[in-house]
C-alpha cells in the first residue's frame, strides 16, 4: 500500500504529466497532449490539441520512464487529432 501511494504521489508531481490526456516520446522531445473536442454551431465536430514539446533531458526521460514503465510501447504514440498547436519547453 506505501508504495502505490509514493508511486501515485510521485507522478502527480511530474511536471511531464500535468493536464494531459496523453503523452508520448520521439527522438528528441516528450510531448504533452491535452486534446478538446470543438462542437460547431452547425453541429459539426472537430478535435483540437494543444501540444507541449519538452526537450528531451536525463531528469525528463527519468520521470517518463517511471510514469509509463508498464507500457506495451514504452514511447507512446500521438492521437492524431484535425488541428493542434505547439509549445515548446527548453
Amino acid at each position: 500500500m506505501e508504495i502505490t501511494k509514493k508511486y501515485l504521489n510521485t507522478i502527480k508531481t511530474m511536471e511531464i504529466l500535468q493536464d494531459a490526456q496523453n503523452i508520448y516520446r520521439t527522438k528528441d522531445f516528450i510531448v504533452s497532449q491535452k486534446i478538446s473536442i470543438i462542437l460547431t454551431k452547425q453541429g459539426n465536430t472537430y478535435s483540437f490539441s494543444e501540444d507541449t514539446y519538452y526537450l528531451r533531458n536525463e531528469k525528463r526521460d527519468a520521470d517518463f520512464s517511471y510514469a509509463f514503465q508498464n507500457r506495451d510501447h514504452i514511447d507512446g504514440r500521438r492521437i492524431q487529432t484535425h488541428t493542434h498547436v505547439r509549445r515548446y519547453i527548453y
